[in-house]
């Protein structure tokens, strides 16, 4: 039986005060049948005087958050008592600690009968009681109530009649925590007086916390292990929450077994939680290291996988919900703060005290958003963002006029340098998190000293941050966006809604901020003309129309010219090819006349540009670095990786050459160059390249080159990592370039 001493006598004894009365005097139960239960406890969490971490500090008050907050304090096992020293230095650390996790972990919709009358009550008892209010999550249940801010209740002094203090005798069942100082001297004393306090002047023995460092225990073993020994708890457990032990099933669960009877049953009686049928338990001991280094391992032990401790942690903070889907649901309205950029630009968010990822679209580091989860599973979340409630950290003003709603440059808010410690730091975690690299790189910042922990170089810079793109497409759509909402069926040209297929954002009247003025001024000419000429975009509903996009390619043009050279190619949907020409030569033409410097508006010719001295012919389909100046710098890291013996003694294998660049940027200093390549147009564009730039010592091929994964990862791994530099290409935007060193094992 689970639940309260109030339930229990009501089935045992009667249901009424009087006949509970009447039966207990004649030892005769309603209920006649043996039975074990499991009812409850104010339970302590006792911290001794030692000198702590504030890493440790602060993972003792996440801990205790957890155990004082979890299923809104519904918890049998619910931190109800936090046991201080008087004469501990870190106390107010911690209490600073405590609060700030707690304005951090989101206050879980008030679901449990009962609970609004005793948080009532509690208060009623303790009106000057510290209010700690934090973001509230939607309610998700039927019959929620207001949310309740927990409660923080510090006794200047210790009652005279403990057995008479409401806090230390009536389970409030809600998020409250009462705080009491013993005036004690030292360790050894407090943990005698704590004992003491925790078995006589709190109700119940189902189960406490108490924190032992090791140092502590090397300094005074005796009475540490006295103090496990001596308290009267069915579960004590040491450096964690309680509720650990009971769901990884590692020990029995159940009351002390002391004195108590069925009619005065207290926690309960017998054990009712026992995985190994272990008989005359009088209480189990569980125990945890406090940072990972107190308690030696059994030779067998290993470390819980990721996704069962996520199983755990997610049991632990919302119960049977937390176990299926994480401690968030779709739906739910959260207040956040990023703490990093993932994959894709989105903000990592760490949802308190578990540290549950919840990525936000459009989140930057130190911006505090207000959030709707759109997907959740067990091991993270996605959310929109609804609201930014505290601007991000290096917030400068964008130049773009549709940033924002453009969803290209996701970054052009944040300040440059803040940009490239960010991009380093999503290098660093994805090779940690995606690439399972994290070994590599802790040998790495070794390797480098000086305290490195980050085995990433720092990203490169762009000397350039506008302007800089050499290639950029652009949609046609007979369907207009006009943010944040209205979508109207008229011609338009510019650049996809993100999300959409067929919704264009029109960006001709003030230009991408990416690519240059005569770029920006071919654009608006090309959508003035089709609109003038009647050219119709291609509609994916009726089929009618025929343009879908149009692409706009730079060159510097060939070495010594001053003059770029501009390529427009269109992509057209029609089964007429000769029809779809015909309809945009004129425009062809008249763009010809207008931009001197445009040299080709068809597939079939080549712009030229130049790259570290050499030239290269670049065609319509073929692969070239969009940003030609940071190129040049990228090529030069590649230079310095590759560390080239003199004396031209080493061959260079290029896979997914493109057209050839750091083929050709490299050949110079090596034997021979192959590169490898799939697109046979841009194998093309490499040939001739390599003949215009006299390269007599590379071959191109066309073939398929094959991932090169898993290749330092495993026991038998060919290579090892031993540098990674981030360069920077793609200024304001979420991606990356990066270069990896990697040496042969053997």
């Amino acid at each position: 039986m689970t639940g309260g001493t109030a339930t229990h006598d009501a089935i045992v004894w009667g249901s009424t005060p009087e006949e509970q009365a009447r039966r207990r005097a004649a030892d005769d139960p309603v209920l006649k049948v043996p039975i074990t239960s499991e009812l409850g406890c104010i339970t302590p969490f006792i911290i001794p005087p030692w000198s702590y971490t504030p890493k440790q500090l602060e993972a003792q008050a996440a801990d205790l958050v957890v155990a004082m907050t979890s299923n809104v304090g519904c918890n049998c096992n619910s931190a109800k008592v936090l046991v201080l020293p008087a004469d501990w230095s870190q106390a107010d650390a911690f209490m600073d600690c405590l609060r700030a996790a707690l304005k951090q972990t989101p206050l879980d919709p008030a679901y449990y009968a009962g609970i609004h009358s005793r948080y009532d009550a509690f208060k009623k008892q303790y009106p000057n009681c510290e209010v700690v209010e934090a973001p509230a999550v939607k309610p998700t249940r039927p019959l929620s109530g207001p949310p309740l801010p927990y409660l923080i209740n510090v006794m200047d002094k210790l009652p005279a009649e403990p057995h008479k203090e409401y806090a230390f005798n009536v389970e409030p069942f809600a998020p409250v925590l009462t705080v009491v100082r013993l005036p004690t001297q030292g360790v050894e004393a407090f943990l005698a007086e704590s004992v003491r306090f925790a078995n006589d002047d709190l109700w119940g023995s189902l189960s406490c916390m108490i924190i032992l460092h090791p140092d502590m225990e090397k300094a005074h073993p005796e009475a540490c292990r006295k103090a496990v020994d001596d308290l009267r708890f069915g579960v004590v457990s040491v450096n964690a929450w309680s509720a650990v032990s009971f769901v990884t099933g590692a020990v029995t669960w159940g009351a002390f077994a002391g004195d108590q009877t069925i009619k005065d049953v207290r926690s309960g009686l017998g054990v009712v939680g026992n995985p190994y049928l272990v008989d005359g338990v009088q209480k189990a001991v569980y125990r945890v290291p406090i940072d990972g280094e107190a308690v030696p391992k059994p030779p067998a032990m290993k470390p819980i996988p990721m996704a069962a401790a996520r199983l755990i942690m997610g049991f632990v903070v919302d119960g049977w919900r937390g176990l299926v889907q994480g401690p968030v649901a779709v739906g739910d309205e959260l207040e956040l703060e990023c703490a990093r950029l993932a994959l894709e630009g989105k903000g990592v968010c760490l949802l308190p005290p578990s540290g549950f990822v919840v990525l936000v679209e459009r989140t930057l580091p130190g911006e505090k958003v207000l959030a709707k989860i759109t997907l959740a599973k067990k091991g993270y979340a996605e959310a929109t963002k609804l609201a930014s409630l505290a601007p991000h950290t290096g917030a400068v003003e964008p130049r773009c006029a549709y940033f924002g709603p453009c969803g290209g440059c996701t970054l052009q808010s944040l300040d440059y340098s803040r940009q490239l410690v960010e991009k380093r730091n999503q290098v660093e975690q994805t090779l940690r998190r995606v690439g399972k690299l994290g070994p590599a790189l802790d040998a790495i910042a070794v390797a480098r000293g000086a305290g490195e922990t980050t085995g990433v170089l720092p990203a490169v810079a762009a000397a350039e941050t506008y302007a800089y793109r050499n290639k950029l497409m652009f949609h046609f759509s007979s369907r207009c966006w006009l943010p944040p909402s209205k979508v109207v069926d008229r011609p338009a040209l510019g650049l996809l809604r993100p999300g959409s297929a067929d919704v264009v954002l029109p960006v001709t009247q003030h230009g991408c901020q990416l690519q240059d003025e005569t770029a920006n001024a071919v654009l608006k000419r090309v959508e003035q003309w089709v609109a003038a000429a009647g050219v119709k975009p291609y509609n994916d509903k009726s089929g009618k129309g025929i343009l879908k996009h149009v692409v706009i390619r730079r060159g510097s043009g060939s070495s010594g010219s001053s003059k770029p050279e501009y390529m427009v190619v269109f992509g057209v949907t029609t089964t007429n090819g000769d029809e779809a020409a015909a309809a945009l030569q004129p425009l062809a033409e008249a763009l010809g006349r207008e931009f001197p410097t445009l040299v080709s508006v068809a597939a079939a010719y080549h712009i030229t540009d130049t790259l570290g001295g050499l030239t290269f012919q670049i065609s319509a389909a073929s692969f070239f670095q969009t940003n030609t100046a940071q190129a040049a710098v990228l090529y030069d890291v590649v230079r310095q990786a590759a560390a080239l013996r003199p004396g031209r003694q080493d061959s260079l294998v290029d896979l997914y050459c493109g057209t050839g660049t750091i083929s050709l940027s490299l050949a110079p200093e090596c034997k021979s160059v192959l590169g490898v390549e799939a697109v046979a147009a841009a194998v093309s564009d490499a040939r001739l390249n390599a003949r215009l730039n006299g390269a007599s010592n590379a071959l191109f091929v066309a073939a398929g080159a094959r991932d090169l994964d898993r290749l330092c990862n495993g026991d038998d791994a060919p290579y090892r990592l031993t540098a990674v530099t981030p360069v920077d290409m793609f200024p304001h935007t979420d991606h990356v370039e990066t270069v990896a060193v990697l040496e042969r094992a053997d």
